[in-house]
This record gives C-alpha cells, sequence and structure tokens, in this order.
C-alpha cells in the first residue's frame, strides 16, 4: 500500500494538519481564536461554512437550553454515581453519554422526523400533489446540510421511538382521548387554523396565571397501574420501531417555499393520526413528565419568531410545530404544549440540520451539565454512591 493510499484512506474535508498549519474547514485557526463563538464554531466543523449571526444566536440558544435538568435526568445520574467509583472524569461522562438513546435524548431527533414529514406533506399540498402518506419515502438516503441557507436537509430518516421527556404515567394522563379518526383529526381548514391560535393564547393565559387548568380526569393512580402503564408504552413503542422505518424526504424547492398556517394545520392532523395508528401515541417533544409547562419553550419560540421576521430562517417548522399543539390540545382543558425537545427540534430543523444530528448537538449541549453535575459530586467526596441513600431499603417484590 502506498502512502498516497494510506492519505486517502483517511481524507477529510474537516480538517488539515500538517507541521506548523491547523486549518479547520479551510480556515486557519489562528483566524478563529478570539474571533468565533463556540456556537458559532460548532455550525462551521458540521457545515463546512460559517452560519449568519442570526443563525448562529439560534443555534447558541438551543445549546444553552438543553445543559441540564438535574439529578432527574438518567444522564446526570449516572455521571454523579460513576464518578464516585473510581473512574476518571471523562469515564463519568461517556458513561452519561452512553444513556442519552431514544428514550432519553432521542426526542430531539424524533421531533425533527415528525415535523419533517408534516412540512413535507404541507409543502406537497400547496404544489397539488399531496396525498395522506406521500410525504414518507422509505429508503430515502440522508444528505448532509452545508451553506447558510435556511432551508431544511434535504433528506431525513427516521427511526421512531420514545420520547425523552415524557413519561407513560404523565403522558396517558395528558394525551387520552386526543386520538381520533384521520378525518376526526383533520377537520375543516378554518376550524384547524382557529384551534392553532386558539392553543396560543390559551397557553398564553395559563402562563400567566401561574399553572395549567387541571382537567376533569383525576391525577390520581396507583404505582402499580403506572407501572403496567409504562411497560405497556415501551413495547408499543419497541414495535413501533421495528415494524416502521420511516423515511421523510423534503424536496429543497419545496422546503425552500414557505407554508402557510392553513395547510400546516390539515398536514399535522393527518400526520399526528398517522403515528398514533402505528402505535405511536406518545408524540416526542409535546408533554412533560415534570412541567405542566416548559420553561424554556416561550423564549426559543420567541427566538424564532425573531428570526423569521428578520429572514434567518423560513419558519415552516415552527407553523408545523405549533400545529401540533393545536392538534393534541383539541377538546382539551389542560393543554399538552411543547417542551424542550420540541423547540429545540423546531430551531434545528429550521436552521437545515439533519434530524440524527438533533441528537448529536443534544449531546454536546447536555455534555456540559454532565461535566458540571460530575465535578461538583467529585467536591463532595463520596464513595461508591448508589441511587437511593442507604438508609432507604428498595421494595422487595418477592
Amino acid at each position: 500500500m502506498t502512502d498516497t493510499e494510506v492519505a486517502d484512506w483517511w481524507g477529510t474535508a474537516v480538517s488539515r494538519i500538517e507541521p506548523d498549519r491547523i486549518e479547520l474547514r479551510g480556515i486557519p485557526v489562528q483566524d478563529l481564536i478570539g474571533t468565533t463563538g463556540f456556537g458559532a464554531m460548532i455550525w462551521l466543523m458540521l457545515r463546512g461554512s460559517r452560519p449568519t449571526a442570526g443563525q448562529a444566536r439560534l443555534l447558541e440558544a438551543a445549546l444553552v437550553a438543553g445543559v441540564d435538568h438535574g439529578p432527574h435526568a438518567p444522564s446526570i445520574a449516572v455521571a454523579r454515581i460513576a464518578v464516585t467509583c473510581g473512574v476518571g472524569i471523562n469515564n463519568a461522562m461517556a458513561s452519561a453519554i452512553n444513556t442519552l438513546g431514544d428514550s432519553h435524548g432521542g426526542a430531539g431527533q424524533q421531533c425533527v422526523e415528525l415535523l419533517a414529514e408534516i412540512v413535507a406533506r404541507s409543502a406537497g399540498a400547496a404544489n397539488g400533489s399531496a396525498e395522506p402518506g406521500s410525504s414518507r419515502k422509505p429508503g430515502a438516503k440522508e444528505s448532509s446540510a452545508a451553506g447558510n441557507s435556511p432551508t431544511p436537509a434535504a433528506d431525513i430518516t427516521t427511526e421512531l421511538a420514545a420520547t425523552e421527556t415524557t413519561t407513560a404515567a404523565e403522558s396517558f394522563a395528558a394525551e387520552t382521548g386526543t386520538a381520533g379518526s384521520p378525518a376526526a383529526q383533520t377537520g375543516t381548514a378554518e376550524r384547524a387554523v382557529a384551534e392553532t391560535s386558539a392553543a396560543e393564547r390559551a397557553f398564553a393565559a395559563s402562563s400567566a396565571a401561574g399553572g395549567v387548568a387541571v382537567d376533569d380526569r383525576s391525577a390520581t393512580t396507583t404505582a402499580r397501574d403506572e407501572a403496567a402503564k409504562a411497560i405497556a408504552y415501551d413495547n408499543n413503542a419497541a414495535a413501533a420501531v421495528a415494524d416502521h422505518e420511516v423515511a421523510a424526504q423534503i424536496d429543497e424547492d419545496e422546503a425552500a417555499a414557505p407554508i402557510d398556517d392553513e395547510a400546516a394545520a390539515i398536514a399535522a392532523a393527518e400526520v399526528v393520526a398517522e403515528w398514533r395508528e402505528r402505535g405511536i401515541r406518545y408524540l416526542p417533544g409535546f408533554g412533560h413528565r415534570f412541567h405542566t409547562r416548559d420553561p424554556r419553550r416561550d423564549p426559543l419560540l420567541a427566538l424564532v419568531d425573531e428570526a423569521v421576521q428578520a429572514g434567518d430562517v423560513e419558519g415552516n417548522f415552527l407553523r408545523a410545530a405549533r400545529a401540533v399543539e393545536a392538534v393534541l390540545n383539541r377538546g382539551r382543558a389542560r393543554p399538552v404544549p411543547m417542551n424542550i425537545d420540541g423547540a429545540t427540534a423546531v430551531i434545528y430543523a429550521e436552521l437545515g440540520f439533519p434530524a440524527p444530528l438533533a441528537r448529536g448537538l443534544f449531546v454536546l449541549s447536555r455534555s456540559v451539565g454532565v461535566l458540571a453535575h460530575t465535578w461538583e459530586e467529585m467536591g463532595q467526596g463520596r464513595r461508591n454512591k448508589g441511587p437511593i441513600p442507604p438508609a432507604v431499603q428498595p421494595t422487595y417484590l418477592g
């Protein structure tokens, strides 16, 4: 094997490293140091071009929002436990990152896939070519997004699974009764658009009141009931992943054209109904096991609204996400608003990142919180910290 063949084996456009030379995406590192923010640097490394100021602002906002959610999050708890076992800080961080799977950390990726399907359906309808299911193209090849265009990634590959932040018991209470036939979900265009606005007003009113109205249904369940629901949900999610690998492909010309609220509302109702028919009851990016209203939602969506006005992004995925909220909240006293995964999915999709990178960017973001908690735990001096204090004995089920 020749030197050229070996060099070609490791060929890369990401970096050029030679004696006295370091270039990142073709730019000398000395020109980046002190002039480029970390968010803009992430964009450059992934996309091969510099973001606009507005794009960099949106990306950094999403990264900041996902940094931490305390030891309630399995990734944070695992990092704190691991570092008390005598491993290095890198091992503790790796342990945490390795927990960020489909059920914890993957909801942003899955929400991008959901929104991409709705946008493709809406764009097809605008061109007079959409039929239920027409936006899904199994086997579509994923392509990388590049450049400063707000156009979303041309191809997004989907593997459906459970959401990160919505547990079975909370979601069961949050979404019971919202499923229905595609016809019932769709309704008329006028009704769908009106409900989108009504849902937004309901969210604003509930926030101003300091909470969300309590649903008529009882929230009381036994521990065994919760466990049974969780098991049933996990089984359904696993079956959905095994049976349905869906590829949602967005044509670049369609994605570049703005969709209207009416088309988004109709497409959202159709796609939500279809996902539920495939056994996906709890939609990624909506509802939360801990918050009645995720405090990160509103500021992130406000930034997207500003970016749309400034022309930094098109706004199609934002319209799709708000339309999904309206579908989920039809006839409900207690809203099920977008959570952090949904809000960041809107941003990543608007900025043109393919769905798998939504998970990768979440990993980068959450790594900051993982590092902080790991370092704090190291300073507390505990050894072999377990998931519960030693004085608390786990329930014996034998």
